[in-house]
């Protein structure tokens, strides 16, 4: 930044030069040691020195530079206004499944997996789960869903050609994740609910599943993805090849958990638990604002899904329209307050890409889309990064 533009120039052939101590290098010398020949302007003493000249001139640079310098150049520019603007309030919240209506727990911590996808699905799911056994805390077997998910890539990609590789994968994953019980294997599950009585259930994980996974209306193999990518046409079906059907819509609201996938390392202060545009100051110590929309971020690999969390309340204004979110996240009780963290609604719209949704609770308009010809995204597209 702060470069003249970079404009196309003709080489140029100049005379070999031997420098000595007496003589100086020209005022537009370039900082090439080695000229080569090249259609761009390089960078000058010249302009080195404009710079630096204006940069000593500025008492909030040189402010900057003697605090930012020291401490954590991000975080010490959060904004106190933002901060307490943030409430943690909201007046639309799910059922609550304890015996006084609180959340159930606890908040999980994928530490640095990369998984954060499946935390979020289990954390979604765990949900009804809670809701029908009347449990106290509980928590899903990430491992277990693990295991089958990495099995079932392997032999997706393998196409059942190498048997002998597929018998190693599986030992690996025994050896890292302990032997699941298969799908249709029969098991006893012990547990105590939320009132410390003794229950006991006999089945299959798929009958589990069956049993317990889903609400009404609200079967999770029936839900889709509702994708905002402002370089491509609202309104359509979008897929990947060899990857799940993902569309393009808004926002709806249900008494359900919703998992959504976002690019959460933009604008987030994780020690106070706030996603917020306004968050940092950086204006203020840097004399800039960063400029670029969604769809250029998007362009440039400046943006992409990095993470997923789950929806669980929300803070609407007097006409109906969302003021912030209440979001649960897979980083543990050290994370935000208590592993909660807060998104404001300007927030979601910039850094927002996914949120998987059940066909049930979206007007028909929207779910109609998924009979339309997809439009084929390539692989290397960043919306792919999550799908």
């Amino acid at each position: 930044m702060g470069s003249q533009v970079s404009t196309a120039r003709s080489p140029a052939v100049d005379k070999p030069q031997v420098l000595t101590e007496k003589v100086p290098l020209p005022e537009d010398a370039s900082l090439q040691a080695h000229p080569m020949e090249s259609p761009f302007d390089s960078l000058s003493i010249r302009e080195l020195d404009k710079w630096s000249e204006d940069f000593d001139k500025n008492p909030t640079f040189a402010l900057s530079r003697l605090v930012l310098s020291k401490a954590d150049p991000v975080l010490s520019l959060s904004s106190r206004a933002a901060l307490i603007h943030d409430a943690k309030i909201f007046n639309l919240r799910l059922k609550g499944t304890g015996a006084n209506g609180e959340y159930p727990g606890p908040r999980v911590n994928q530490a640095s997996s990369g998984r954060c996808w499946l935390f979020a699905t289990t954390n979604v799911l765990r949900y009804s789960v809670i809701e029908q056994l009347k449990l106290g805390e509980f928590e899903l077997s990430q491992n277990y869903l693990f295991f089958y998910d990495k099995l079932e890539k392997a032999n997706y990609y393998l196409e059942k050609s190498k048997a002998q590789f597929m018998s190693e994968i599986f030992s690996t994953l025994s050896i890292a994740l302990g032997s699941p019980p298969k799908p249709d294997q029969k098991l006893t599950w012990e547990y105590y609910d939320r009132d410390d009585k003794f229950h006991s259930w006999t089945g299959t994980p798929r009958e589990f599943y069956a049993q317990f996974g889903k609400r009404k209306g609200m079967d999770p193999k029936d839900s889709f993805s509702i994708i905002n990518d402002p370089r491509n046409e609202y309104g359509k079906l979008y897929s990947v090849e060899r990857l799940g059907n993902v569309w393009k819509g808004k926002a709806v609201r249900s008494n359900t958990p919703l998992f959504f996938g976002c690019d959460v390392g933009k604008a987030s202060n994780t020690p106070e638990g706030v996603m917020d545009c306004q968050v940092y100051d950086l204006k203020a110590a840097y004399g800039f604002e960063l400029g670029m929309n969604k769809a250029q971020r998007l362009e440039t690999g400046e943006s992409s899904m990095t993470h997923a969390m789950v929806i669980t309340a929300v803070h609407l204004d007097e006409s109906g329209r969302p003021l912030r979110y209440k979001v649960e996240n897979s980083w543990s009780e050290s994370a935000g307050e208590k592993g909660w963290f807060m998104m404001t609604a300007d927030w979601f719209k910039e850094y927002v890409f996914q949120v998987v949704v059940p066909q049930s609770i979206v007007d028909r308009k929207w779910s109609n889309v998924l009979q339309q010809e997809p439009v084929m995204l390539k692989p290397w597209d960043p919306m792919v990064s999550f799908l």
